[in-house]
């Protein structure tokens, strides 16, 4: 799946991530390309890192799960630890509570204030 992807994508693979999502939240149920998402990774030991909001380049449906591809942003300011992305959220009027296995929806406007205080926050 994730080679014909990338070919559908007309991209190298290595330039490819996803992220599989299982059950019915709103992304899994209506999430589609350009869709913007932001992402949280953590290694087996090792803190987590947010990256920078990126858009959804495509969506894989099938019964069990749901995979949403995205190019993994790079460059400066291109992630932040989960703290500082936790205050920035808080700064930008997120009202619900983040949690480090969070999915939720952010309203258009509280993505924009997120958006325009990424980067100087990842300075």
């Amino acid at each position: 799946m994730i080679d014909k992807a990338a070919a559908d994508l007309s991209m190298a693979k290595d330039h490819l991530d996803w992220i599989r999502m299982i059950g019915s939240s709103k992304i899994v149920r209506e999430g589609q390309h350009g869709d913007q998402i932001v992402v949280g990774w953590r290694p087996i030991k090792g803190a987590i890192t947010v990256y920078r909001p990126v858009p959804i380049l495509l969506v894989q449906k099938a019964i069990a799960w749901t995979r949403l591809y995205y190019e993994e942003p790079s460059g400066r300011g291109a992630t932040l630890p989960w703290a500082t992305f936790a205050n920035l959220a808080k700064k930008a009027k997120h009202t619900r509570k983040l949690l480090k296995t969070s999915t939720q929806l952010v309203q258009p406007d509280v993505a924009d204030r997120l958006i325009d205080a990424w980067k100087p926050a990842a300075k």
